[in-house]
């Protein structure tokens, strides 16, 4: 069809390059796009755990502080956790 419209042969194969390199080149951009959604996901989710786990702690030391016996002593649930510098607390 190009080849009608008086193109040669040259010209039609560097646009078939052309428009394949641009198709490669969106694919990267989407792959590596949905990686950074998955990513973002990710820590999301684990702030979310780590805000948790800080706030169940604090609540856990104002309960010992009041000196009142209501509730059980939970400490032990969290003794071991490791909890990333972004907890804000540390």
């Amino acid at each position: 069809m190009l080849k009608d419209a008086g193109y040669t042969d040259r010209e039609v194969k560097n646009a078939i390059k052309d428009k394949q390199k641009a198709r490669r080149q969106r694919s990267l951009s989407k792959l590596s796009l949905s990686f950074m959604i998955q990513t973002n996901v990710k820590a999301s989710r684990t702030e979310k755990k780590v805000g948790r786990a800080v706030r169940n702690m604090d609540r856990i030391k104002r309960k010992q502080n009041d000196g009142s016996e209501l509730f059980y002593d939970r400490s032990a649930i969290y003794s071991g956790w490791w909890l990333p510098f972004s907890a804000h607390y540390f």
